[in-house]
């Protein structure tokens, strides 16, 4: 309804809240409100011991029902693919009632244990949803599918080396924005290669079977863009619909 929302991570244990929303119908005059998603409750319920809640990400149903998906470092710590200790993570989902600046309800998201989770993207095509997520052993990107937002079935194992049809790991902050039926893939490659320097890339697809090849995304001085995430935005929105 015009109105515009963003969430960033700024947990407060002792002040109990866990990630902080913004509202507002200018950009530059949004409100914050504290709020706690009750996943260190849910974490600790699952015998886990939740130290870092991160990565929030949007998700806005067809009914218009919001969700929100965010990580947490609830598992320990195990050893990625250079043996160097990393956290284990979980990923959780909260649905919202953005209205009311209210969460609903906080459930973990049914992936495979042995998998180490991050940054969990999701969108919907040809109506079905689909999860972008960082695997934080491999340092590569998995692409699920699900009928429900609670079940999914693994697509692809490392989706990007699969995309681009050569090997790319030290990927992450994937989003995707579809734009008249094509999908733009935007994602980070944090640690360079001769081929792939560090930056942000975009991928493009209609199908998500027939990919462009990665374009850097930068701006006019050049500057390596990290972790970025879009909307189809059209100025004063809430003048527009009124």
């Amino acid at each position: 309804n015009g109105i515009l929302y963003g969430v960033v991570t700024k947990y407060d244990f002792a002040q109990n809240y866990e990630v902080i929303f913004y509202q507002g119908y200018n950009l530059k005059q949004l409100k914050p409100q504290y709020i706690d998603l009750g996943i260190r409750k849910l974490s600790q319920s699952l015998g886990r011991e939740p130290q870092r809640i991160w990565a929030p990400d949007f998700f806005q149903d067809t009914d218009g029902t919001t969700y929100l998906f965010t990580t947490v470092n609830d598992k320990g710590r195990i050893k990625d693919k250079n043996n160097e200790e990393i956290f284990h993570h979980s990923i959780y989902v909260s649905k919202i009632d953005v209205s009311e600046m209210k969460v609903l309800e906080t459930q973990s998201v049914d992936l495979p244990l042995d998998k180490n989770y991050i940054d969990a993207h999701v969108f919907q095509r040809e109506d079905s949803y689909y999860l972008l997520v960082k695997d934080e052993f491999t340092k590569t990107i998995d692409y699920y599918q699900s009928d429900d937002l609670n079940n999914w079935n693994l697509v692809k194992e490392d989706f990007l080396s699969y995309a681009i049809g050569e090997s790319i790991d030290y990927t992450e902050g994937q989003f995707t924005l579809n734009i008249g039926g094509t999908y733009y893939v935007f994602f980070d490659k944090y640690r360079g290669s001769d081929k792939y320097p560090k930056n942000q890339y975009v991928i493009t697809t209609t199908d998500f079977k027939n990919f462009s090849k990665p374009q850097v995304v930068t701006d006019s001085k050049k500057t390596i863009l990290r972790h970025g995430s879009a909307i189809v935005y059209q100025e004063k929105p809430y003048e527009a619909i009124m």
